[in-house]
């Protein structure tokens, strides 16, 4: 006759905890996976890293945040400028003809200035091919985008999307791939609401989200299909 026992083992764990203000402890089954930890001991989300990229598809909006994740890869320059850091997630998608801009929109706080960059080729292997940090610091609109169209992608391939907060600060933001149309246009769109320009002082700007206000001319040599232009102007100095 064969005997089969069956032994179960309690565990008592001793847990000190060194703390200067109020915290929560809370234990639950373990469920296979092991917990990545991120920045300020905040648990990272699946996306922390390329290989867990989340699928963008077509017209559908994604809401997410970089809360608790840790840097990839060092940032690249963008803008004439490299971040100290770049807590980034990533993002995925396959490329049709449809997808004319990638933008990147977090709620109206100044503190969430992002960047953005678009990568082809598998994880590990990543070809960057270009970003956007163009949104003014301390400004209320950070929206941040690509045009796809121009940048040579191959239909039925796949790329990732990087995105990060310049200044460190955990931000909150939407994803979409969308036509060119309905993204908010810049100040200076039109002639009517031109920028000044100093002599000296140099201004940032960028096209993301610009409507086309008259035919582009022909200029050496060429006509280009579509001007989404913004527009300056200056005073000539005497001197």
């Amino acid at each position: 006759m064969n005997t089969i026992f069956r032994i179960t083992f309690s565990v008592l764990l001793f847990l000190t905890v060194f703390a200067s203000g109020a915290f929560s402890l809370a234990a639950s089954p373990y469920d296979g996976e092991v917990p990545v930890p991120g920045g300020n001991g905040v648990l990272a989300t699946a996306n922390n890293e390329c290989i867990g990229a989340t699928p963008l598809t077509f017209n559908v909006p994604v809401s997410d945040n970089n809360t608790g994740a840790t840097q990839s890869q060092p940032p690249n320059s963008c803008n004439f400028f490299i971040p100290a850091s770049a807590k980034d997630v990533w993002f995925t998608f396959t490329y049709n003809l449809q997808m004319d801009s990638l933008v990147v929109s977090p709620p109206g706080n100044p503190d969430m200035d992002i960047a953005i960059e678009l990568f082809s080729g598998a994880c590990g292997a990543l070809t960057f091919i270009g970003c956007s940090n163009f949104a003014e610091p301390n400004s209320n609109n950070q929206t941040e985008g690509i045009y796809l169209g121009s940048l040579g992608l191959t239909v039925g391939s796949s790329y990732k999307l990087r995105v990060y907060a310049v200044q460190d600060v955990p931000a909150s933001f939407t994803v979409l791939l969308k036509t060119g149309t309905g993204i908010m246009a810049p100040p200076n769109d039109q002639c009517s609401a031109t920028l000044v320009l100093s002599s000296g002082a140099a201004v940032l700007g960028t096209n993301i989200g610009a409507t086309e206000s008259i035919p582009a001319i022909t200029c050496n040599g060429s006509t280009g299909s579509l001007a989404r232009d913004v527009w300056y102007r200056f005073t000539k100095s005497a001197s």
